[in-house]
This record gives C-alpha cells, structure tokens and sequence, in this order.
C-alpha cells in the first residue's frame, strides 16, 4: 500500500563523483555541487599534485619551481595547501 500524503519521487538525480586536489576552489566546487538539487555526490576523490612520488616533499616543491617558476608555485600552494588551511581554521 503506498501512502497517499507521500511526495511522489521527482527525477533521479544524477550520481556524481567529484576527483579533486582540494584547496580554495575544489571546495567552493564541492558546496555549488552539494546545492544543486539534481545531482547526488556518491563520492569526493582527492588527489594531490606530485610531480614524481619518489622526489618527497621537499626535492618535488624544488622541482616544481624549476619547472614552472617561482610564481606559478607559489600560487599552486596558495591555491591548494595555503586555502585547505585556511577552509579547515575558518570551518568552509
């Protein structure tokens, strides 16, 4: 028997995986998707930039400054590491 005063089911709603690197704008992305009433996020996948994993954390941030300059760097961690900060001391 259905219930008479139950909504009828609208559209499905498209099932989305979200695959990002995180920071400022992965996470502004993730909250217009979470608004939109016809999709459904089913999972976030976050990566992180690395540009060969057996360089580590310090000979990669070099490598990445030689390959693409001191600026394109720097806003590369604003963007990221700096803004994942940032989201998780101010609760974005």
């Amino acid at each position: 028997m259905s219930d008479p005063a139950a909504k009828p089911a609208g559209p499905p709603r498209l099932r989305t995986v979200l695959c990002t690197c995180g920071g400022l704008y992965g996470a502004l992305v993730l909250r217009r998707l979470r608004a939109c009433e016809q999709l459904e996020i089913c999972a976030v996948i976050r990566s992180s930039r690395v540009i060969e994993p057996r360089f580590g954390f310090i000979r990669g941030a070099v490598e990445q400054v030689r390959r693409s300059g001191l600026g394109y760097a720097l806003y590369l961690w604003c963007s990221t590491t700096l803004a994942d900060w940032l989201c998780s001391v101010t609760g974005v």
